[in-house]
């Protein structure tokens, strides 16, 4: 095998392997409190019940990363389920229609970066990619929802509080984008200043409660100077606490790394900090 075609299957598998990390982020999210408004989006049951019905005897879809969402439903079914609770105030079944929106949303976008990642120009090289694509297709044929009324959804969960709709703003540039072509993304543009401003205070927020994706990411996000400005003393903060709630190791390689480039004072203030924030927040998880 030569190597651009060994370039070209290694790069399309981080590809759908970041579709998996994506959906799969979505998982084990918590309750949370009533929405002051609704959003009038979409038409469906007006149950405020978030149980998505029974499917009504067609054929199920093969079900790869969706199943834990949408069990034997398609998507159409599922999100046709919640908008009735979504619409009358329940946050947490707006997030669950975004996440299964979400999977439909994914199609176009894993279809042109296959494409455009063909460089073998072998069908062959990637036919069980295109299966799963199929297979995602299948279980959207019945959704009609709009790229709008996905973000409106997520909207409203995150402003709500609900903790791994954070994690998931920050995936999710402002409408317009291009969020799968990251190097795309113009730093200066006054959108994508205001969504990562927003993804910060949803995270800090989040992480507040105690929410171990959160508190991850915002480690990620001050150490590297993606989304906020670089601040390795935040960056040790959040590392040092999700450390704690992890019960990880507090000497590893990277703790000791963050420690290394700061003074004796900012590993005080940041160990400080990162204390507070545990004792302050929340259970383990």
């Amino acid at each position: 095998m030569n190597l651009k075609r060994l370039i070209a299957i290694a790069t399309i598998g981080i590809l759908l392997a970041g579709v998996v990390l994506w959906l799969y982020s979505f998982s084990n999210v918590e309750a949370t409190t009533p929405l002051p408004a609704a959003i009038q989006s979409g038409t469906g049951d007006k149950s405020t019940s978030s149980t998505p019905p029974a499917r009504n005897g067609s054929k199920k879809p093969s079900c790869k990363l969706w199943c834990e969402l949408l069990g034997e439903q398609t998507v159409g079914q599922y999100v046709k389920g919640l908008y009735g609770a979504a619409n009358g105030g329940d946050k947490q079944a707006a997030y669950n229609i975004y996440r299964a929106e979400t999977i439909c949303a994914m199609v176009p976008r894993v279809q042109q970066n296959i494409k455009e990642m063909s460089l073998a120009n072998d069908p062959g090289v990637f036919a069980s990619y295109q299966a799963t694509v199929n297979d995602i297709k299948s279980v959207c044929a019945d959704f009609n929802g709009s790229e709008r009324e996905r973000h409106e959804y997520l909207l409203i969960a995150v402003r709500g509080g609900v903790p791994k709709a954070a994690t998931s703003f920050a995936f999710e540039p402002p409408e317009g984008v291009d969020n799968f072509h990251t190097e795309r993304i113009d730093p200066n543009d006054p959108r994508v200043i205001q969504w990562k401003k927003d993804a910060i205070g949803y995270l800090t927020q989040a992480a507040s409660q105690g929410d171990t994706g959160s508190i991850g990411m915002l480690s990620g996000f001050y150490a590297n100077g993606q989304m906020a400005q670089q601040n390795l003393q935040l960056a040790l903060t959040y590392t040092i606490a999700l450390a704690k709630l992890r019960n990880d190791d507090l000497n590893s390689q990277y703790i000791n790394e963050l420690t290394g480039k700061l003074t004796p004072d900012q590993v005080n203030t940041a160990t400080a900090a990162a204390n507070q924030l545990v004792s302050s927040c929340c259970t383990k998880q």
